[in-house]
């Protein structure tokens, strides 16, 4: 399993670590399982206290749902004593109420209060001791398991008929509390300090009745409302230059479906023409047979389509939606007159319904959420729809540099949907170009839209330090060690920065931070050359040092140069003469290197 990152992690190293989620979650869109399809699990304890034997009741208690479970969360949700679950899933459902009627013994709940130490009294130890001798230990945690929390009451059960003797708590401060006199089937509040704790009603709950789960059957048909209308890349024609709404529709020739889906548009052509539609018909065949076109004597606009352009609408469809699957025939795109995509048809529609979505152009945002919806349900915020910065990300995934870059370059200059993650992306693509002007030029108006875009200050940050402008490049570093102070990577390109610009001493500790928190041969290197500017000879020989323990191969001229600034010429000149080859000229330097005359 992939370690998160620690707290002085490089850059590199955190970049590293989400490209290794972003190939899961490609896999998991793709329909993968992290998993493996394994159903959930419950098990008993077979011999009571201090027992390691346990069976699989999954089925018996009908909890062996086929669910990704990712989380459980303990509580008393109802109040009738037993502790209920709370199952959030990475599938569908995502989240599941189990309520428990199994049980049917006493209990006894607490809930503490600190007032010396922290208000919910985390990390407080709590022991329930009974009269016969049993004892049971929790502890009050801030988090359950994998991003849960269960309730912060503390639920002991008790079996039948046993007697609570004393109640021990360890305060997180580190005092201890006894408590007596409790009685079982109650619940507790206990203040941190009072002798007595206090009961508590539980509040009156409305029975929660049972919702019925109905699964959509499996299928590539769907139709897709977009909550919020996307700028299309130039298509071949097809999406730039409209005069009204179009719908490009993908068919071919050997799908009947697609056959079927036509002719029954061609007998609604007075309604599509009433309604301000046209439709292109774009025909998806490997190769082009223009006569099965004309077969179908239909009255629509009729292109055929290259490889290229079926795979840019793949491409076009996978952005929009978390599922991977390929693009079927017949699939069709509703484009208004302005060129943004309003709906995805992916199998046949009909014509009433591509009508009706029409309607939608111009409508308010809540008849446009009303019809994008699957199924009924309350939103406790509104979707906040697709961008086309997926759209441009998805089409650089694909290879379609060229068209994404001017899409790109289309969406940066355009004030309605220009962002500081859209100029990062048009500068990291002219950095592939080694285009350095414009790749600064965009980060640059990636910091005005965003002045704390972090890829931006590190782009343009390490353009600057490139072009040797230390002045220029110091405040991006600085910003970015802000929040990251341990960075070594920063570090690392902060103390270059303070080099081009003379400032040594400065330059020199940052670097030796850099290399306690990620040790390496170029860093110890460039410590070593600073101190030798400085006169440090001492401290450069030890840094030169370690730079060839973590790389015997590496160069030993800093070492030299250091050795000779403190007078151990004989050293220098070892070092030296295994670095050089042996001839008169060489010999001569050294001679000189020698006698103090040559540095």
């Amino acid at each position: 399993m992939a370690q998160s990152p620690q707290g002085n992690a490089s850059s590199s190293d955190i970049l590293r670590y989400d490209l290794g989620w972003k190939a899961i979650n490609d896999l998991l869109r793709e329909g993968r399982s992290l998993s493996g399809s394994e159903r959930n699990c419950c098990f008993i304890n077979l011999g009571g206290h201090g027992s390691d034997r346990f069976a699989d009741v999954s089925a018996a208690l009908n909890l062996d749902y086929a669910d990704d479970g990712r989380v459980i969360a303990l509580s008393d949700w109802d109040f009738d004593g037993d502790l209920d679950f709370w199952i959030a899933n990475r599938s569908g459902p995502q989240i599941r109420y189990l309520r428990n009627d199994v049980a049917d013994g006493d209990y006894v709940a607490f809930r503490l209060r600190g007032k010396k130490v922290n208000k919910d009294a985390i990390g407080a130890r709590v022991s329930l001791i009974t009269e016969d001798g049993q004892k049971q230990t929790q502890t009050l945690r801030a988090g359950e398991g994998y991003l849960s929390q269960s309730s912060k009451w503390l639920h002991f059960g008790l079996g039948k008929g046993k007697v609570i003797q004393s109640l021990i708590i360890h305060w997180p401060g580190g005092e201890s509390q006894t408590l007596k006199n409790l009685q079982s089937n109650q619940r507790y509040l206990v203040f941190e300090g009072d002798t007595d704790a206090r009961m508590w009603e539980a509040p009156k709950v409305r029975p929660l009745k049972e919702s019925p789960i109905t699964e959509p059957p499996l299928s590539d048909k769907a139709r897709l409302v977009l909550l919020s209308p996307l700028p299309l890349p130039e298509l071949e024609g097809l999406t730039k230059g409209i005069e009204k709404a179009r719908l490009v529709n993908l068919w071919a020739s050997w799908c009947p479906t697609c056959q079927k889906e036509l002719s029954e548009w061609g007998e609604s052509v007075d309604e599509i023409a009433q309604a301000g539609l046209e439709i292109v018909a774009v025909n998806a065949d490997e190769q082009e047979d223009k006569s099965k076109w004309e077969a179908v004597k239909l009255p629509f606009d009729y292109r055929f389509a290259s490889t290229d352009l079926v795979s840019q609408f793949d491409v076009i469809q996978r952005s929009l939606l978390s599922r991977q699957r390929p693009l079927p025939v017949p699939c069709s795109f509703l484009i208004d007159h302005d060129g943004l995509l309003r709906a995805i048809y992916k199998g046949p529609v009909s014509a009433e319904q591509v009508i009706a979505d029409m309607q939608l152009i111009g409508a308010p945002p809540a008849h446009t959420l009303a019809a994008a919806l699957p199924m009924p349900g309350l939103w406790m915020q509104p979707p906040g729809g697709s961008s086309p910065q997926h759209i441009a990300i998805k089409f650089l995934e694909g290879g379609f540099l060229e068209s994404a870059q001017s899409y790109l370059e289309g969406l940066v200059e355009n004030t309605q949907y220009q962002s500081a993650g859209l100029c990062d992306l048009l500068g990291g693509i002219y950095l592939d170009q080694k285009r350095y002007g414009e790749a600064a030029d965009s980060f640059r108006q990636a910091l005005r839209l965003d002045p704390a875009d972090r890829k931006a200050h590190q782009e343009l940050g390490a353009l600057l330090l490139a072009a040797r402008k230390g002045d220029l490049a110091e405040p991006h570093f600085t910003y970015l060690l802000s929040a990251s102070p341990n960075d070594p990577d920063l570090l690392y390109q902060l103390g270059q920065s303070c080099f081009f610009q003379g400032k040594i001493a400065e330059g020199k500790d940052v670097l030796k931070k850099a290399a306690l928190l990620a040790p390496s041969e170029d860093i110890y290197q460039m410590v070593g050359d600073y101190e030798v500017q400085l006169g440090l000879f001492p401290d450069a020989v030890e840094s030169f040092q370690k730079a060839l323990q973590l790389n015997p191969d590496g160069s030993s001229v800093g070492l030299a140069s250091a050795y000779a600034g403190q007078g151990d010429f004989q050293r220098a000149i070892s070092l030296l003469s295994k670095v050089f080859p042996k001839t008169p000229e060489v010999e001569e330097c050294l001679r000189l290197y020698r006698e103090g005359k040559f540095k």
